[in-house]
């Protein structure tokens, strides 16, 4: 490669390095997902006395948790906490018996996409739950 051919493959190198960090660090979701991984739309799966799918859309502001779940329930308020990988969450649902409201927590861990844990409902047992970030 001669000398004028390097400087302009050196530049280009420095104009894609240069942009690249830039770009990144505008991007939405892309510097603060690290620190906000429960941030986004999750397709939640359980399994135990209550198998169903939910879709929760979480938005995380600190160690704090918020959003709305979609299930077969309608649409419910979310609220909890994500910090260092643990996550608990937790929401109000009608309960199937007709006898007034139950509460759905959520136990777990978060890496990357993925987020699995148990899942307890109220006073009638609990489940396991897997769930992947759309």
């Amino acid at each position: 490669m001669n000398r004028l051919a390097m400087i302009a493959a050196l530049g280009a190198l420095s104009v894609a390095f240069g942009c690249g960090a830039v770009a990144g660090a505008a991007e939405p979701g892309v510097a603060g997902a690290a620190a906000a991984p429960c941030t986004g739309t999750w397709k939640f799966e359980m399994v135990g006395e209550r198998s169903e799918e939910v879709v929760m859309k979480l938005a995380q502001d600190g160690d704090h948790v918020t959003g709305k779940a979609s299930g077969r329930n309608g649409e419910v308020d979310v609220s909890g906490t994500c910090k260092d990988g643990d996550v608990e969450l937790s929401e109000t649902v009608t309960s199937p018996f007709g006898d007034g409201e139950m509460q759905i927590d959520f136990v777990g861990k978060v890496t990357g996409k993925n987020m699995s844990g148990i899942v307890i409902y109220g006073t009638m047992g609990q489940g396991k739950f897997t769930a992947k970030k759309q």
